[in-house]
This record gives structure tokens, sequence and C-alpha cells, in this order.
């Protein structure tokens, strides 16, 4: 039988830990679109039609731009490392038709037909599907009485910083599968920070109740008067009677 020793074991684990996030990242699926315009003319397609391939079968069918100028998107499914091609057939005045192929970002990443006449098909390799691996996060923030307070400095540390809104939220799309350190944070209030687990493709909430502090000074001044060489001791107690947690700092002037 084979020794494995700790820092075997450790690689062996990073090992599995990178294969596991390397499948799901391939794995990854998001929407992609297609969308049909008529900017020769705006009488739509006169019959012309295309079909949608993903790895070779049909995910959309013969779809058409009826009549009009368009734009008429229609929306499929593919995962990273996918194959998208296409299959056009002309009408009449196929060279007024125009279509393109957008990533999930909205993203052209195959456009054919007018100016340039009529369509042509997407041909293997086509695109290549690319689907971010990412998830959304919702951050909340609300006052002790569960009213929404705008206007807070929220964040995702190493990613972005945004301000809540009227209804007291902020939304960080697209960020990476995986945890971060979401933190509030309003002058006057307090700071607060949690971990979030983001999935791919859903939001995760994150929600903050800020309070403020109240301090509490007693003796608020002191005064006395000392000769050269001589020391005086006291003490003053400073106390937080509020929800939210105290920060301070002291200096002798």
């Amino acid at each position: 039988m084979k020794n494995f020793t700790f820092k075997s074991i450790g690689k062996l684990l990073m090992l599995a830990v990178f294969s596991l996030f390397s499948v799901y990242a391939t794995n990854a699926q998001c929407t992609y679109q297609i969308e049909l315009t008529d900017p020769g003319y705006g009488d739509g397609w006169n019959g012309g039609r295309v079909t949608v391939f993903v790895n070779g079968t049909a995910v959309l069918t013969d779809i058409t731009l009826a009549g009009g100028y368009g734009p008429e998107y229609h929306d499929f499914s593919a995962a990273t490392g996918d194959e998208i091609t296409t299959d056009y057939t002309g009408g009449g005045w196929s060279y007024e038709n125009n279509y393109k192929i957008l990533d999930p970002g909205g993203n052209i990443q195959f456009e054919t037909g007018y100016p340039n006449g009529t369509p042509s098909d997407l041909v293997s390799p086509g695109v290549t599907a690319n689907c971010p691996v990412s998830g959304d996060i919702l951050v909340t923030v609300t006052d002790a009485g569960g009213n929404p307070m705008q206007g807070v400095e929220v964040g995702v540390i190493d990613v972005n910083t945004l301000y809540t809104d009227a209804a007291g939220e902020a939304l960080f799309s697209g960020v990476e599968v995986g945890i971060h350190t979401v933190y509030a944070f309003q002058p006057g209030v307090n700071y607060i920070e949690q971990e979030a687990e983001v999935f791919l493709g859903q939001t995760t909430n994150v929600d903050f109740v800020m309070a403020p502090p109240v301090m509490v000074i007693n003796p608020l001044a002191i005064v006395e008067t000392l000769n050269p060489n001589e020391w005086f001791t006291t003490y003053i107690g400073i106390q937080n009677i509020g929800d939210g947690d105290l920060f301070w700092t002291a200096e002798v002037v």
C-alpha cells in the first residue's frame, strides 16, 4: 500500500477542487439571442427564415420576421464550449434581411446580411459559447426600525462600491462565483461586514441593519492646574448606549 504524506494529500485536495471548478466553469449555461431585422425596406423577411443549431441540434427552427423593420429577438440556451451555427434560407428581396447572434451581455458575436447582401449561413466552427461563471449580490440596508436607508456606501471588497437607492438596495451584477466579503458603511452610524457566497446564475441576498452608536462621556471636561513636575490622575467614563458599534480615539491637548 502506498503511503501519502499530509503534503501529498493537500496537493490532491487542491487538484480535486481545481478539477471541480473547471467542470463547473465548462458546464456553465447561459442565454444567447438571435436578432432579426429588415433594415433594407422594413417589410419583414418575405418568406425568409433561419434555423439556429447548438452542437448540431436545432434549437430554433425556421424563425422569421413577419413584418416591419424589427428588431425581433429569440432566446436560446448554450453552455460554455458549445458550437453555435445557423442555416439561412432566403425569401423575396433577401438582400434586405439582417440577423445577429448576441452573447449574454448583448455583444454581437456574428452578423450577416444588409447592407452587404443576402445573409449567409454561420458555418462550423461557428460561434463558441462562453458563459460567465458569475451571479449577483443584492444588498439591502435598513435602520433599526426596518426602514430603508438611502445613500449608504456598500461594497463587495475587491469588486465594486455602490450606494443604496431609495429602497435601501444596491445590486452587484456579474460577481464571480465564490465567497466574498460585503460591507456597509455610513458616517456617524457604523461599519458592518459579512461574508456572502455567490452561486452561478443566482442572486445572493445580503441584509444589513444599521443603528447609530450613542456615546456618553462623563465628565465632558477636566480642568486642572498643575505646577511643574506635578502629576494628576483621573478617570473618564465612555459608554455606548446605542445599538451600533462605537469606535473612538482620544488625545490630550
